[in-house]
C-alpha cells in the first residue's frame, strides 16, 4: 500500500479516532494519540495518523474564512467569535471535503494570512488581558487547520518530492511507545517498514533537487514555512521511534532515514526555509582571545542560554504532547545534541537553572 494519502497546531489538539482494534479495557486505556497510531500501522496511511475522518463538514471552509476576515477586520473584534470560528475551521479541515478544500491555492494564501493577523495580534496582548487565552486558542485553532492544509496541499501535487514533507510529519505525530506494543495486525511492521523506505527515497530525492535545481522546491516549500517548522522535532521523533521499534528491518529504515531527514534538514537551513543554528558571541565587556577580532555580534552568552532554555521547554512540551512522558522517551530526548551550547554552556545552564 502505497503511503500517498492527507494534517501544527499543538499535536494533543488533534482529533479523536476510534481505535482500529483491542478488547475493550485496553481501548478504553488508549490516548487518542494512541488510538491514531494504532490506526496508522493497521493502514499505513498518512490521513489515518492525522485523524482524518470521512464524515461530511457541518460547514463550509471558504465561508468560515471569510466570517473570519470580516469579523478581524472590525475595530473591536470578539476574540470569543474569532476563538469558535477558528475551532470550526480546524474542525472542518480533519474530514475529506474540508482537507480538499483547504488545499486549493487561494485557501493556502487565506488561511496563511488569517493565522499571521492572529499571531500578530497574539503578541501585542499582554498576559493578563481578558481576551488573551481566547486569541491563543484561536492562533491553535489555525495551526491545526493550517498544518492538515500544508500536508494536503503538498501531498496533491503531482511530482513525489514534495510527498517527502507530508511522510516525515507523519512520523512527527506517532507515539513512540506504540511501536513497542505488540502489533494491532501481523503486517503491521510490514506497513510500517514500506513506508519508512518511501519516506527515505522521496527524502533523498527532494534532497538531491534542492542540492541541483532547488529554485521550483524551494518556491513550493516556501509557501508552507511555517509548517516546516515542525519539522524541527524529526530527529528526536526518529531516535524515539527506533529506540522503541522492536523489528529490526523497521529499525534499520529509521536510521538510514534519519541520515537523510538530517541532511534534508542542513539544505531547508541553507535555502532560508528553517532558521539558522545561531552562533554563541561573547558577552560585552568580555576580552576575545589573543590575536583575534571580536566576533561578529549575534547572541550573548546570557541571551543564548536563556534562547536555549525556552527550545527546550518548548521541545518537552511538544514531545509531551506526542505521547506521555516515560524514563526511555526522556533519556532518548536529552541525548539530542543542543546546537546552541557547548557542553560547558549547558552544564552553566543547568546549574542556574536548578539552583
Amino acid at each position: 500500500m502505497m503511503p500517498s494519502q492527507i494534517t501544527r497546531s499543538s499535536h494533543s489538539s488533534l482529533p479523536e479516532v476510534a481505535p482500529a482494534s483491542g478488547d475493550a479495557t485496553g481501548v478504553s486505556e488508549q490516548t487518542p494519540q494512541q488510538a491514531r497510531t494504532v490506526a496508522f500501522f493497521a493502514s499505513g496511511e498518512l490521513a489515518v495518523a492525522f485523524g482524518r475522518t470521512s464524515a461530511a463538514p457541518e460547514q463550509d471552509t471558504v465561508r468560515l474564512l471569510s466570517a473570519l476576515q470580516r469579523e478581524l477586520d472590525k475595530q473591536h473584534p470578539s476574540w470569543h467569535t474569532v476563538a469558535q470560528l477558528c475551532q470550526s475551521v480546524a474542525e472542518v479541515g480533519t474530514t475529506e471535503q474540508g482537507w480538499h478544500q483547504l488545499a486549493s491555492e487561494d485557501q493556502v494564501s487565506a488561511l496563511r494570512e488569517l493565522l499571521d493577523r492572529c499571531t500578530h495580534r497574539l503578541a501585542d496582548m499582554p498576559a493578563a488581558h481578558a481576551s488573551h487565552d481566547s486569541l491563543s486558542q484561536a492562533c491553535e485553532g489555525l495551526r491545526t487547520a493550517r498544518l492538515h492544509q500544508s500536508v494536503a496541499h503538498l501531498a496533491a501535487r503531482p511530482s513525489a518530492l514534495a510527498r517527502a514533507i507530508p511522510d516525515l510529519l507523519t512520523l512527527t505525530h506517532l507515539d513512540p511507545e506504540t511501536l513497542g506494543a505488540e502489533p494491532p495486525v501481523v503486517s503491521s511492521y510490514t506497513l510500517f517498514s514500506h513506508f519508512v523506505r518511501t519516506a527515505k527515497q522521496r527524502t533523498a530525492d527532494l534532497n538531491d533537487s534542492l542540492q541541483r535545481q532547488p529554485d521550483a522546491v524551494v518556491s513550493l516549500l516556501r509557501s508552507h514555512a511555517d509548517t516546516l517548522n515542525d519539522l524541527e522535532m524529526l530527529p528526536g521523533a526518529l531516535q524515539a521511534l527506533t529506540e522503541n521499534c522492536q523489528d529490526a528491518p523497521a529499525c534499520n529504515e529509521l536510521r538510514e532515514l534519519a541520515e537523510v531527514a538530517g541532511a534534508l534538514l542542513q539544505l531547508l537551513r541553507e535555502h532560508d526555509l528553517l532558521p539558522r543554528l545561531e552562533e554563541i558571541s561573547i558577552e560585552p565587556g568580555e576580552a576575545p582571545a589573543p590575536g583575534h577580532e571580536p566576533a561578529e555580534p549575534r547572541l550573548t552568552t546570557r541571551q543564548a542560554l536563556l534562547k536555549a532554555g525556552g527550545n527546550l521547554v518548548r521541545k518537552f512540551d511538544a514531545y509531551g504532547a506526542l505521547a506521555p512522558m516515560d524514563d526511555k522517551a526522556l533519556l532518548a530526548l536529552m541525548r539530542t545534541p543542543a546546537p546552541h551550547l557547548s557542553p560547558d554552556q549547558m552544564h552553566a545552564f543547568l546549574t542556574v537553572s536548578y539552583t
